[in-house]
């Protein structure tokens, strides 16, 4: 048993709770050391450096996500420079006075027409 006196832990426990020495064999006393060499792999400078990183990763999930600002061109959204029956841009929810569009890149004509048209309410 001398051995195992050499392995006991502050106040007689073990690190998995065990009194050493009391009915505990080699093996385990030798598994509660591996547990704590484990344990003791978790240092101060690596719970910091988790927790800035855990803290980096929740604030850029949380920042406000920015719309996307770019602009379609007009041969991509097949924008003509008169209108389709009675869609014209004039009439469409999309278009912004005097001659814009949310979707549409360019200058854009009132009496225009593209594939996104939509009907303004009311």
């Amino acid at each position: 048993m001398p051995a195992l006196k050499a392995l006991r832990e502050p106040f007689g426990i073990s690190a998995v709770g065990l009194r050493v020495g009391q009915g505990v064999t080699g093996r385990e006393v030798e598994m509660a050391r591996t547990s704590r060499t484990q344990w003791r792999a978790l240092s101060r400078r690596t719970v910091v450096i988790r927790s800035l990183a855990c803290a980096a990763g929740a604030a850029a999930s949380l920042a406000p996500v920015q719309e996307a600002s770019a602009k379609m061109a007009q041969k991509a959204v097949e924008y003509q420079d008169t209108p389709k029956g009675d869609q014209e841009c004039s009439n469409c929810s999309l278009f912004q006075e005097p001659n814009a569009c949310t979707l549409v890149d360019g200058e854009i004509s009132p009496k225009g027409w593209c594939k996104f048209w939509v009907k303004k309410a009311g």
